[in-house]
Formats: structure tokens, sequence, C-alpha cells
């Protein structure tokens, strides 16, 4: 019985976890549209950090036109 709670509990986080990235995602992708900037960063940054390629692709935005960072073409380059 053990095993399959443990299962259970498995089986549930790895089908949100998705989830919860991507309402991270969306939740930057509005700030950004709305041009604060700032928010998107923190709402970016972590998801950048673990890989995720739409937030690095904005992220690469960002700092190529300077968007709520300074300009850098360096950081924006892959």
């Amino acid at each position: 019985m053990g095993m399959v709670v443990w299962i259970a509990t498995l089986l549930a986080l790895t089908l949100t976890a998705p989830t919860a990235l991507s309402a991270d995602v969306e939740r930057g992708k509005a700030t950004f549209e709305r041009r604060e900037f700032s928010v998107a960063l923190s709402e970016f940054l972590p998801l950048a950090e673990q890989g995720h390629s739409e937030a690095q692709h904005y992220l690469g935005t960002m700092y190529y036109n300077g968007q709520g960072v300074p300009q850098d073409h360096a950081m924006a380059a892959p």
C-alpha cells in the first residue's frame, strides 16, 4: 500500500510541474507585454536557469534591447 501512495504522489508531482512552469512563463510574458520588465525578469530568470527555452528567449530579448537590464549583447547571445 505504501508503494502505491508513493507512486501516486510522484505521478502527481510529475504532471503538475510542467503546468507550474507554464504558468510562470505565462506570467512573465504578460508582464513583459505590459513593459513591467523588472517583474518579467523575476519570473523568467529562475526558469531560464533551469533550462526553460522560452524563458531564455525572453531574457535574451531583454538583454539585447536593454529592457529592465543593462543592454548586453554578449548576455543576449546563446
